[in-house]
């Protein structure tokens, strides 16, 4: 697995492999418990290697190949249309990195929690953030998401830096950076304000939280836009949402984000001549769902807006 002259496919089997066998209740506990020295070093050789120059641990391999194993063709990318539900066919041309995330999140699960595996991958993030290819910082955004994911305690206290990343990150250049900046934003929001409230991230960043998502529903890519659409839905209903809650989160930007959705996801024509445009539906049906979600958060502040916003 280690071997650089493996292709994707073969590392990506060999991954599979170790990711199962890690994942068994008896090596879990047992080759791989923290109580025992050989179970430390069977860990630590999993996570970074056993030192030798051509030894890479797992975490850095799934890093690899989350980040070279995408679509090379931003633009035909981005001119495929948003869908409601994903076909076997919808991420084909990234099977390999979204494989990859996925071990990746099983890897920091099993091995010993986010307490062992989150210093050996936050590094890695940092790497590829410093670098300015789309390619490794859409990687680094996925990765901070498979981390909140696999280990949401650990995590907790790195959750302001991976919501500046995904802030900073929401406007970048590349279509691909943006929609996977508003997917880390919304995993964000979803978490907020559970685990005995350590996560407090909306009340932190509400308003450049909800600034990001206003520029990008009006992204021209229905991916990037039907993405911010569900973020509004994770922002309103993160953490158990009280009334309270949204007249404090929501009801202070209720205008702006609703004429950001008005400009753009509720303007679009789903027909042009004979033909339906198959994203603009999609990007459409998220809007009126983000849409009830504001209305449900805002409870009566809503009400002057019904006449000019619901559809």
């Amino acid at each position: 697995v280690s071997s650089k002259h493996s292709d994707g496919t073969t590392r990506l089997s060999s991954l599979e492999v170790l990711a199962t066998l890690c994942e068994v209740g008896d090596v879990k506990r047992g080759r791989l418990s923290a109580s025992s020295a050989d179970g430390a070093e069977l860990r630590n050789a999993l996570l970074v290697g056993d030192g030798s120059p051509e030894s890479m641990g797992v975490i850095r391999i799934c890093a690899e190949l989350i980040a070279k194993g995408v679509d090379d063709d931003v633009e035909e990318w981005a001119t495929d249309p948003a869908t409601l539900i994903d076909d076997c066919n919808a991420w084909e041309e990234d099977d390999v990195a979204l494989y990859a995330e996925a071990l990746l999140e099983l890897f920091l699960h099993n091995l010993g929690g986010g307490s062992h595996s989150l210093p050996v991958v936050l590094p890695l993030v940092e790497t590829l953030l410093a670098d300015n290819e789309w390619k490794h910082r859409r990687a680094a955004l996925s990765i901070l998401e498979r981390c909140l994911s696999a280990a949401p305690v650990t995590f907790a206290r790195h959750v302001p830096v991976a919501m500046e990343t995904a802030l900073s990150l929401a406007t970048n250049d590349s279509v691909r950076v943006q929609y996977q900046a508003m997917n880390l934003l919304g995993a964000l929001c979803e978490i907020d304000g559970t685990l005995g409230g350590v996560m407090k991230v909306r009340h932190q960043y509400g308003p450049r939280v909800l600034q990001a998502i206003a520029h990008s529903v009006q992204s021209p890519c229905t991916k990037v836009a039907s993405m911010a659409c569900l973020c509004i839905v994770s922002y309103c209903r993160g953490g158990g949402q009280s009334s309270a809650d949204g007249e404090t989160l929501v009801v202070p930007y209720l205008k702006d984000i609703l004429m950001a959705l008005v400009a753009g996801p509720l303007s679009l024509e789903i027909t042009s001549g004979a033909s339906v445009n198959i994203g603009a539906i999609a990007v459409k049906v998220r809007a009126i769902g983000a849409v009830a979600c504001l209305a449900e958060s805002s409870g009566e502040s809503f009400v002057p807006y019904y006449g000019n916003v619901m559809p």
